[in-house]
């Protein structure tokens, strides 16, 4: 539950100046009220507690009213504080997903010296997916390329953040040190830029995956459409074909060539 210092929002502290009048809380009606107090507070945190308080104290209104609740005035202040809370995690996460959609729609090369990764997943059918990855320079050039299926009940999510696990794995153990992996799983790049790590299964491969990241030199995680991931995702349908895990180095199966050129058309 949030807290907050209810001085330095409605004090001195807060770093606002103080008005030359305070605002007329001694009668006339509520919107005559809001409109006085809207000429002295411009702060949204001031406004935010203001509304949750509000909206508590016509809740607590009511129960004492319809039920005949004894009135909290304490409980009332903390589920405020909480609603504002909330609704403030609510804002950023939505800002960070939204920054997060604004991504490329087709695949850029990365700085010199620097090596991307893409992965994906496909459904397969009859419970199969496909995972797909590739490794391309700084040129568009492929160093490395992959493709395996898995026969397991996972969800859509968490197998992509196994084509990202298996991705960033085998790059790394073929040296790769310094690199962006890219995916076009909203879910998974959110949680790896945030380092969140939920107890649950794709919560542990997250961990995973930022584990593995750690032991680079460098390494950041990017959102693409999935337009500019098209090479990982044919690899991911390419595994149907594969009763084994399959690797080319340097490389990359005939029929992908010409989603590799045309990324190459970009760079």
């Amino acid at each position: 539950m949030a807290t907050t210092n209810m001085q330095g929002i409605f004090g001195q502290s807060s770093g606002m100046q103080e008005s030359p009048r305070r605002p007329d809380i001694s009668g006339g009606n509520f919107k005559a009220w809001y409109t006085d107090l809207l000429q002295h507070f411009k702060d949204e945190m001031w406004w935010n507690i203001f509304w949750s308080l509000t909206w508590g104290i016509w809740l607590l209104r009511n129960d004492w009213l319809f039920e005949r609740k004894k009135p909290s005035i304490e409980n009332t202040i903390l589920k405020a504080m909480s609603w504002v809370g909330e609704y403030e995690k609510a804002n950023e996460v939505t800002t960070k997903l939204q920054q997060i959609e604004n991504s490329s729609t087709k695949w850029l090369a990365p700085s010199q010296g620097v090596y991307k990764i893409n992965s994906d997943m496909a459904l397969l059918g009859n419970n199969l997916m496909g995972l797909g990855d590739v490794v391309r320079d700084w040129v568009g050039d492929v160093v490395l390329s992959s493709c395996w299926k898995v026969n397991e009940a996972i969800s859509v999510e968490e197998s992509e953040a196994m084509a990202v696990r298996h991705a960033l794995t085998i790059a790394w153990e073929a040296g790769f040190r310094e690199v962006i992996v890219e995916a076009d799983c909203l879910k998974v790049i959110h949680h790896l830029k945030n380092k969140i790590q939920e107890p649950s299964t794709f919560g542990c491969i997250i961990a995973d995956i930022l584990a593995i990241a750690e032991q680079c030199n460098s390494f950041c995680f990017s959102h693409v459409r999935r337009t500019g991931n098209i090479v990982a995702h044919n690899l991911a349908k390419l595994s149907r074909f594969y009763d084994q895990m399959m690797v080319w180095v340097e490389d990359i199966p005939t029929q992908l060539h010409s989603f590799v050129l045309q990324d190459m058309a970009s760079v």
